[in-house]
């Protein structure tokens, strides 16, 4: 596990790979009350599942949920699949515009199953304007169309401004149980908390 932090490790590629989907906890123990000023920030490279969860506790008052994390990028969109590509299909809102190979390394879900993204191109998921395109790295089991497809960025940064942080002695980064990723197992290439100054 201390793969993740990058004064152990400073390569996202040398991370840290569970053996099944099971809850992550990440506890730092500062050793007394701490005040982390104005705001905390969470990043995250290389990391399955999409949901990480920053947490503090004061050794006394039990944990409180600072902040979550979604890379999800876009859910509940509707696609097509031939071969190991996926496109927007039928009457698909426009997204956000996606840059070349902007979500490789992240991953798509439908219908239960997940696909590692080998790469994108540059365009927008759906519309009338250019369109992207998904290239998955494997197909296994993953459904030729759907209208449930959610995109997950690979990394992400969480900030968190808030003057609860005062006298907070634990920092726990926290992934629960049973997300759908490729492999089935959670990764993380870099899991970094800090202050913001």
């Amino acid at each position: 596990i201390d793969a993740v932090y990058p004064t152990v490790s400073p390569s996202p590629r040398d991370g840290w790979v569970a053996t099944d989907t099971s809850e992550v906890k990440l506890v730092h123990d500062l050793t007394d009350a701490r005040w982390f000023g104005d705001g905390i920030a969470l990043l995250v490279i290389g990391a399955r599942p999409y949901e990480w969860i920053l947490e503090t506790d004061d050794g006394s008052t039990g944990w409180t949920v600072q902040g979550t994390l979604d890379l999800s990028y876009q859910s509940s969109l509707s696609y097509a699949r031939t071969g190991r590509i996926l496109v927007a299909s039928g009457g698909a809102a426009p997204a956000g515009y996606l840059r070349e190979n902007e979500l490789a390394g992240g991953y798509v879900i439908s219908g239960g199953v997940a696909a590692e993204i080998a790469g994108n191109g540059a365009g927008f998921w759906g519309g009338t304007r250019q369109r992207t395109r998904l290239e998955l790295t494997e197909i296994g089991s993953f459904p030729a169309s759907g209208s449930d497809l959610r995109l997950v960025r690979p990394s992400g940064l969480l900030v968190v401004y808030a003057v609860a942080f005062l006298g907070r002695r634990y920092v726990r980064i926290r992934a629960a149980s049973g997300a759908t990723v490729p492999g089935d197992a959670y990764r993380a290439g870099i899991l970094a908390v800090g202050r913001v100054v």
